[in-house]
């Protein structure tokens, strides 16, 4: 089956072969020397189209999915539907592999065209009909009520370029680079693609040669975002969308939540470029975004460059705010801002409308996140025999850095404070009412549980985290206490009243 290009096009069926004669019958031919027709809805509009494998024909505008070649299938008149995409018109009126058989016949009450029917005769009012009069977009299906069905038009095509057109190729292609070119944070000037475009010429009528053209012209277009996707690497960006309070995308753990401004460099993302596409990288987490699912679920998070999902960056046509241009959108589904303030799919419109700006001085989330690291450091002023908090806190008042070094010397600083030695974590109150317990690994069962007597298992280390933070690492058994779900706990302690 032949990958099918879909573009734009608005010739009518009445401008597709020169003359169209009352109830022209389709000739048969072979796949080495085809003769070609469209297949056209006399009073509905729109052509009999392949629109992919395992779909149905549907009833749109004309593509290269529109052509049609015949080939004899019994000695009764029966017809093979063989696509210019590959494939065959089935019995259940999809694209397959394997062919129906079809008549085409007179039309009792319409003499413009011809029925096409599974059966010969006509015994059980089963005509292909189109079902919907006011667009002239559905799917096929057998008309129960009126066995001549639509009454459809062969037309011979004489002219591949009316269907293949290089020129409304051209023209539509140049309107998608302005488009794009209006979002120049990302975009660049599109004048050396559009000559690009300008210099594709086809090297004959065929459609093979017209096809190839317009291919040609299609490819400009997907190297001018590639350009624009590779300069987009080893720059910094915050990503927002004015339709919510808290539009600023952070990564928080493995889930991305929602922030009023962009006070932490887990809100600072990058592009990674990948084929016609992005990867969308948060370079003070090491994670990348991952494939949207279902509608309304939460966009999952991966460590793992290969699970990453690559986004377009598309230009929001629908878009309420003015400066809100972009949507990241892989396989067609969008990444919204919901009212929860965390990221999930979304269809269309709305808080998926996103602003990209770019960053190149990082002084004021720089400020704001040492801030952050000495409230985090003074709080393990609570345990003073454990955390050195005076000499972390005087290393991270020292780091000056503005650029994007700063947050990891704030951190190195904060974990200045975090002890290296081993601990035994003791509950003042366990299960079954006892006085005391200590914490400790089950590694049959993979949880943190509480244990009468301390052993190894009840080792743990502190390790510092992002920010003045820690995790709580099993020594005896090399992993951290995390949640239910996998994620690894991040710890912080609530200032002392």
């Amino acid at each position: 089956m032949k990958r099918t290009l879909t573009f734009l096009m608005t010739a009518l069926f009445l401008c597709v072969g020169m003359t169209v004669k009352a109830q022209t019958f389709p000739e048969t031919s072979t796949a080495e020397a085809p003769k070609y027709y469209t297949i056209a809805s006399f009073n509905r509009g729109g052509y009999l189209t392949n629109v992919g494998e395992g779909k149905s024909v549907e009833h749109v505008a004309t593509t290269k999915g529109s052509i049609w070649y015949f080939t004899k299938a019994d000695e009764n008149g029966g017809l093979h539907f063989c696509n210019y995409e590959g494939g065959y018109l089935a019995a259940d009126k999809t694209i397959s592999e394997t062919a129906g058989t079809w008549y085409v016949l007179a039309n009792g009450v319409n003499t413009e065209g011809v029925s096409i029917s599974s059966t010969n005769p006509i015994s059980d009012g089963s005509c292909i009909d189109a079902n919907n009069y006011n667009t002239g977009v559905g799917a096929w299906h057998p008309s129960a009520s009126d066995w001549h069905g639509t009454t459809w038009v062969f037309a011979e095509v004489t002219d591949f370029s009316v269907i293949f057109n290089v020129d409304e190729a051209k023209a539509a292609a140049k309107a998608e680079l302005d488009v794009l070119a209006s979002e120049t944070a990302i975009y660049p000037d599109a004048a050396s693609a559009k000559a690009n475009i300008d210099a594709v010429q086809a090297e004959g009528t065929s459609a093979e040669q017209l096809v190839a053209a317009i291919d040609a012209v299609n490819q400009c277009v997907v190297d001018y975002k590639n350009a624009a996707y590779q300069a987009l690497e080893g720059k910094y960006f915050t990503f927002a969308t004015p339709a919510r309070p808290n539009g600023f995308m952070k990564l928080e753990g493995n889930r991305v939540i929602g922030l009023a401004e962009a006070s932490s460099p887990a809100a600072v993302w990058q592009f990674v470029h990948a084929d016609n596409a992005v990867k969308v990288f948060n370079p003070y987490t090491g994670k990348y975004l991952g494939e949207p699912g279902d509608n309304s679920a939460e966009v999952p998070v991966t460590a793992n460059a290969e699970d990453a999902a690559a986004y377009q960056l598309v230009i929001n046509d629908k878009a309420e705010k003015a400066e809100a241009k972009i949507k990241f959108t892989s396989n067609g589904k969008s990444v919204h801002m919901a009212g929860g303030s965390v990221l999930v799919r979304w269809n269309d419109g709305g808080a998926s409308e996103w602003t990209v700006a770019e960053i190149s001085e990082f002084s004021g989330i720089a400020s704001l996140h040492k801030a952050a690291a000495l409230a985090a450091v003074e709080a393990y002023s609570a345990l003073p025999e454990i955390f050195e908090t005076a000499a972390a806190k005087e290393a991270i008042n020292a780091v000056s850095a503005t650029d994007w070094s700063a947050f990891a010397a704030i951190d190195e600083a904060a974990g200045q404070a975090i002890p290296t030695g081993i601990f035994a974590f003791q509950a003042t109150s366990g299960d079954n009412h006892r006085d005391s317990v200590w914490v400790s690994a089950n590694m049959e069962t993979s949880k943190a549980i509480g244990a009468v007597e301390l052993d190894e298992n009840g080792h743990w280390t502190l390790k510092p985290a992002n920010g003045g933070t820690f995790y709580i690492y099993n020594v005896k058994n090399s992993l951290y206490m995390g949640n239910p779900g996998g994620t690894i706990l991040v710890f912080t302690l609530p200032r002392k009243s």
